[in-house]
């Protein structure tokens, strides 16, 4: 996501609209003169949306989207004990590699069969693509970039003109919002959207998310209503359409860690406490989430975390690095970055439950700026190349 707010959203404050390298990435590399302000959707970190040109639809077929989050209400067990390790099990061959995207890092899984990416391919329009995953066809959707729901609706906000527009995958403009040409939260069944209002603020440090007032709207932009004010960079809705995730805290520095906010009347609880938590993750099935604590106080406490999304259940996993999840809620894919000079990044899926590698994936490249996703339903991933900045897709065979 270029541009991105800190490492994420995840959140990573430094988070969601800004740009920085994740705190375990040792790999620094220059980004390329095309790469224009951009922002990883799945990690929603905010970006400053590219204005190319004047928006032209030019699609006459709209892809069908299947995909929809719902909560679950099966929990699965899990030992924060079970630490021991295993020998590295052999890497898993890749069934399918394409180029997606020819520049710029900026893309996000819509769903389990769809990608959206940021792209200037010659003689043709930037902007905003929808890639199909089985096919690699693509249909141009928008000169400016945004964020996705698994409706099947995309915000794509417009700063210059003030304004946010909710397009459907085939490029039709649905609804214009009047919210400043934010980023925009479109909530999973597609009837409510979220965003974060600046207030102007300044910060004493750049690690400390902004001072923002969240509002949340019907998906056309009326009754908008502003719930509370607090410092935060980004937030996740919850599969049950009403509740909505963020790395925040309150205006005057307390109460610091993952925030519950009911977007119908703005209650809100600390469900995880932490002063510096980061890279914030809600799972595909959206009942847990996974997150980065440094900065402790004790060693011991520092690394990644799993928990359901009450706060309860949490479970400290020994594995470190960039993480995404697998399909469901039970498993974790890690980054491992390649010795400088030589060899390719390596994906490690980690079983949550035994803390165990169950899996390696050699990805046949390396990943520039910690830009990859995991499809929901596990078996593909995306990522920026680092050799040649395209984007890279490969399925991901059991």
């Amino acid at each position: 996501m270029a541009t991105k707010l800190a490492t994420f959203a995840s959140i990573i404050s430094c988070l969601l609209l800004v740009s920085c390298t994740a705190p375990w990435s040792s790999r620094q590399t220059t980004s390329s003169t095309e790469q224009a302000s951009v922002v990883n959707m799945a990690t929603a970190t905010e970006p400053e949306t590219p204005h190319a040109r004047t928006e032209t639809n030019t699609a006459t077929t709209q892809p069908t989207v299947a995909s929809v989050f719902e909560p679950t209400s099966t929990k699965v067990a899990a030992s924060p004990s079970a630490t021991t390790s295993v020998a590295t099990p052999s890497p898993t061959p890749i069934a399918f590699r394409g180029k997606v995207a020819g520049c710029c890092g900026t893309f996000g899984f819509i769903d389990s069969k769809h990608l959206l990416v940021f792209d200037n391919p010659a003689g043709q329009q930037t902007g905003a693509w929808l890639v199909d995953r089985a096919s690699g066809s693509r249909t141009f959707i928008s000169a400016g970039f945004g964020l996705s729901s698994a409706s099947g609706l995309v915000a794509i906000p417009d700063k210059s003109a003030g304004t946010t527009n909710i397009r459907r995958l085939n490029g039709s403009l649905v609804f214009t919002i009047h919210n400043g040409g934010v980023l925009t939260w479109i909530s999973p069944d597609g009837t409510h959207v979220a965003w974060l209002e600046d207030l102007g603020i300044t910060n004493i440090s750049s690690l400390v998310p902004r001072t923002v007032k969240l509002w949340t709207a019907k998906i056309d932009g009326s009754d908008a209503t502003p719930l509370l004010t607090f410092d935060a960079a980004a937030i996740q809705w919850l599969p049950d359409n009403r509740h909505v995730i963020a790395l925040a805290r309150a205006p005057d520095g307390s109460s610091a860690g993952i925030w519950s906010v009911n977007t119908t009347d703005g209650t809100n609880s600390v469900v995880v406490r932490g002063t510096f938590l980061q890279a914030l993750r809600l799972s595909s099935d959206g009942s847990r989430m996974a997150y980065l604590e440094t900065f402790s106080g004790t060693s011991a406490d520092d690394g990644v975390w799993v928990a359901d999304v009450d706060g309860s259940r949490r479970v400290h996993l020994s594995e470190s690095g960039a993480f995404r999840w697998a399909a469901g809620s039970t498993q974790l894919w890690f980054l491992k970055l390649a010795a400088a000079g030589s060899g390719n990044d390596q994906l490690l899926q980690v079983d949550i439950a035994t803390d165990r590698v169950i899996n390696q994936v050699d990805l046949g490249g390396r990943v520039l700026d910690d830009d990859w996703e995991v499809s929901p339903d596990g078996q593909a991933v995306v990522f920026w190349n680092e050799k040649d900045q395209s984007v890279m897709l490969q399925t991901i065979t059991p």
